[in-house]
């Protein structure tokens, strides 16, 4: 029987989430992973300029705190950057 893998996350809950939520999360962590002085709302607007969302397809403000509840809820991390 394969041995479960041991991840940081709660992958349950990570794919319950939205798929924009995913996207957005996965992008930004990304990215900030290996580029840490990138702000979150400068990448979250780069992530909506990618795939042609606009202020009433997926509002920044609702990103921001989307992105920091994942990060709080999937990585056990502080909810602030």
């Amino acid at each position: 029987m394969p041995k479960e893998k041991p991840f940081k996350c709660d992958m349950r809950a990570f794919y319950k989430s939205q798929t924009e939520d995913i996207a957005m999360f996965s992008f930004v962590y990304g990215v900030q992973k290996f580029l840490p002085a990138i702000q979150t709302k400068t990448l979250i607007e780069s992530f909506k300029e990618c795939f042609d969302l606009t202020e009433d397809d997926y509002p920044s403000e609702c990103a921001i705190v989307n992105y920091q509840t994942m990060k709080a809820k999937f990585l056990k991390k502080d909810k602030t950057d």
